[in-house]
């Protein structure tokens, strides 16, 4: 067997405030030490990245091959964004011992990410 993780969400698209449901599972070699599913979200581009872990589900005593449900509710903000510069993702992650894996959806109005490589300077208030 070799150590498996899969994070499985309903859907990905959601709005701020909604509440995001999901599955997370793995079978691993030896039964890990610990475990949790993560709520975060990271942007990325230029620059430096940064995380923010927003809510924890720590695993009381994780077992070798194991199958959980999980919720989050959303905040309000930020919102999935695109820019020229930067983007911000959000993401759920499940870690067991040494092993993860994350899957990313979109959080912002209407379930739709804001795409701010599109505005102009005319779109700009000042």
């Amino acid at each position: 067997m070799s150590n498996l993780i899969r994070v499985q969400l309903d859907k990905t698209q959601f709005a701020p405030g909604e509440t995001i449901v999901g599955k997370a599972g793995w079978e691993m070699d030896d039964k890990p030490g610990s475990a949790a599913i993560r709520l975060f979200w990271r942007t990325s581009g230029r620059g430096s990245e940064d995380v923010e872990v927003v809510e924890e589900m720590d695993v009381a005593d994780p077992k070798q091959r194991q199958l959980l449900d999980f919720s989050f509710e959303l905040p309000v903000e930020p919102y999935s964004f695109n820019g020229q510069l930067i983007s911000l993702a959000w993401g759920v992650e499940a870690i067991a011992g040494k092993h993860s894996e994350m899957v990313e959806f979109v959080m912002g109005p209407d379930g739709v990410a804001c795409n701010l490589a599109s505005l102009n300077d005319e779109d700009v208030e000042e």
